[in-house]
């Protein structure tokens, strides 16, 4: 059955700035979605397990009363400073601040500069009570809709959609490279979902024990080549083709694969909630964030990371 998907931006009224890139000020923006809502749009329907401004942290966790994995997100900086890096992290136990187990791979989030008028101030959230993409950029980035090689926030953080039903351990993270200390376009979702990589997008543990695996991401098409996007730059196509983005677990290649008919780590172990890849490539040329309509459902398209067309796309009414 799908589940409805609720749309934040900051362009909405009442909604939550960023204004000098403090961690306290992406945090407020996580929380006004997930938990609270703002303006007339409800939260998504998820728990606070805590939250504190000095030093910054929040901890949030999807409810297993509506149907999810009781999975937390949790995010923690050094200080309140403008351009201090968050580091994010799911696990399956938290208890309070220095007491989580079973924790993933980092992600970030980060302004990128400490000059208020280059940070990454602009986001949208697409998010149901289970799970959530955040993508965050700069004012610089809204020309186009690709982002040459600048830094954006960019992850995915809530419930996988399993092979295996019931998943104990369906709760992820997907970006790109895992951040220590900082925050580069390497580290985001843009360099895996829009292009073809070798590169895994987070990990996930086994179905019964505390061993994570990397995982993948694929598609009918594979994903998209890099070294044939460019020529599609100003293109502006009918998308006429979707297909699922499916979780590889090991190895993108099942002619390599040692999982295939393993029940502890599945090979193919879900679906990415509301990600599609296209046939088709373009709409690099468009302005900052592109929302089209494909089958009378409303989509909006991830760019690339570098100055490339992208076919990625996330559901925008339902998963």
């Amino acid at each position: 059955m799908s589940t409805p998907v609720t749309v934040y931006s900051s362009d909405d009224l009442g909604a939550p700035q960023v204004i000098e890139g403090r961690p306290s000020e992406y945090l407020e923006v996580l929380k006004k979605c997930l938990v609270e809502g703002y303006g007339s749009k409800p939260g998504a329907g998820w728990l606070l397990a805590h939250t504190q401004v000095v030093p910054p942290f929040l901890a949030l966790k999807n409810d297993t009363n509506k149907g999810a994995s009781g999975g937390f997100i949790v995010f923690e900086a050094a200080d309140n400073e403008p351009n201090t890096f968050v580091k994010g992290n799911y696990c399956y136990d938290w208890v309070s601040i220095g007491n989580a187990s079973n924790l993933g791979p980092n992600i970030g989030m980060q302004a990128s500069t400490t000059n208020p008028a280059d940070i990454i101030k602009n986001w949208l959230i697409i998010a149901t009570y289970y799970g959530f993409y955040m993508f965050a950029y700069k004012d610089s980035h809204k020309s186009q809709n690709a982002l040459f090689s600048s830094t954006c926030i960019c992850f995915y953080a809530g419930d996988l959609i399993p092979t295996i039903p019931n998943d104990p351990s369906r709760f992820i993270t997907a970006s790109g490279n895992t951040p220590t200390t900082s925050l580069s376009i390497h580290h985001s979702l843009t360099t895996r979902l829009p292009r073809s990589t070798s590169s895994p997008s987070g990990e996930v543990f086994g179905i019964s024990n505390n061993t994570r695996s990397q995982f993948y991401l694929s598609s009918l098409f594979g994903l998209n080549n890099g070294s044939t996007q460019a020529i599609y730059r100003g293109t502006s196509p009918d998308i006429k083709l979707l297909s699922p983005v499916i979780i590889l677990t090991g190895t993108k290649d099942r002619y390599n694969s040692l999982l295939c008919n393993d029940l502890e780590t599945p090979y193919c172990r879900g679906i990415m909630p509301g990600a599609h890849i296209s046939a088709e490539l373009g709409y690099s040329h468009v302005p900052m964030p592109h929302f089209k309509t494909i089958n009378n459902i409303s989509y909006w398209q991830m760019p690339d990371y570098s100055s490339d067309a992208s076919g990625a796309w996330i559901n925008m009414e339902e998963w």
